[in-house]
């Protein structure tokens, strides 16, 4: 899932969606027109909130309401489950859709933002592959497809074998991301 920050001022959110939250009517850290790669979402207070890796480039993605945003592409990551329960009061619910791990432990997201090895260990594992999963609009270069096996660097020219679909490719090289040639609908790319 892609999505493009609309805006980045708290005061721009609709009032009940700031019920719920500490925030106050400053700028967030997020750059307006930027895409970002959503690696989780929740519903919380009748929003979705969107945890992505904003501009702190923190260890761990941070979650942002969805009034900040439009979706650019609305697919679902690959990766991702669905999850809720009930809490024990009855009156509160846990709503997720991401990976498993995080998915089915409610306690996944602390264990994350304390640093713990493992957890990070996962996120990076989980961010690396949605990080290519679909087209990212923000990059305009492609790779050249030499054949059904082999790919082209755009920048540095060298070739690597790969039959990947997704939407993006890492040159192993230099590391620059581009767009994948063999990525289905590639050409309604915007």
């Amino acid at each position: 899932m892609i999505i493009q920050c609309k805006t980045n001022l708290f005061s721009d959110l609709p009032k009940d969606c700031l019920v719920e939250t500490k925030f106050n009517t400053h700028e967030t850290r997020l750059v307006v027109e930027k895409n970002y790669v959503v690696y989780a979402m929740i519903l919380n207070s009748g929003y979705i909130w969107y945890f992505l890796e904003d501009e702190d480039k923190l260890y761990y993605p941070f979650a942002y309401p969805a009034p900040f945003f439009k979706v650019l592409n609305g697919n679902l990551s690959r990766y991702w489950i669905y999850s809720t329960e009930i809490g024990k009061d009855k009156n509160s619910s846990r709503t997720i859709w991401t990976y498993p791990e995080w998915a089915n432990d409610p306690y996944f997201y602390n264990q994350l933002t304390d640093g713990k090895r493992e957890a990070l260990e996962v996120f990076k594992k989980y961010k690396e592959l949605m990080d290519i999963e679909f087209p990212l609009p923000s990059i305009p270069e492609a790779a050249s497809a030499l054949d059904e096996e082999w790919l082209m660097c755009h920048f540095c020219l060298d070739a690597w074998q790969s039959t990947s679909k997704d939407g993006m490719v890492i040159c192993p090289k230099c590391k620059r991301m581009m767009h994948n040639p063999r990525y289905p609908g590639r050409h309604d790319i915007k």
